[in-house]
């Protein structure tokens, strides 16, 4: 198997600890670079993007600030493998997107409970308008 299906392989998986299974591969890349397999030029900026999208799926705080360090560890590194790219910026931008909308959407949905209006079914609406709209959903 070549590295970037191993990583693409967590990419794939809901498990809630895919982001620290790819990054804990991407460590274990700059180990056999460091060590064992100096040839590899491992890891690249395929490697780092890869392990940033896992990240990006699991929709937590903790992956927005993961995905920004990885970030932050490609801009600072030595490696002429290591450039970030175009994908490197859009999942930094993806994760801190996704963050403020989550953000958004409990805020409003606090909000919206907290004066009597309810989003989902069986809870209570502000108008037969809303009932009506919540009853065919």
């Amino acid at each position: 198997l070549h590295y970037i299906q191993v990583m693409d392989a967590y990419a794939r998986t809901d498990t809630p600890r895919a982001g620290r299974l790819a990054e804990a591969f991407l460590r274990h890349l700059h180990h056999l670079a460091d060590g064992d397999r100096p040839d590899l030029n491992l890891p690249d900026t395929v490697s780092y993007n890869i392990a940033m999208k896992v990240w990006c799926k699991q929709k937590t705080r903790e992956a927005a600030e993961q995905t920004e360090r990885l970030l932050e560890e490609m801009k600072a590194s030595d490696s002429s493998n290591v450039r970030p790219d175009m994908f490197s910026y859009s999942s930094k931008f993806s994760a801190r997107l996704l963050l403020k909308r989550v953000s958004l959407l409990r805020s409003f949905e606090t909000r919206s409970r907290n004066i009597g209006v309810g989003f989902f079914r069986n809870e209570r609406s502000c108008c037969d308008t809303c009932r009506g709209a919540a009853s065919r959903s």
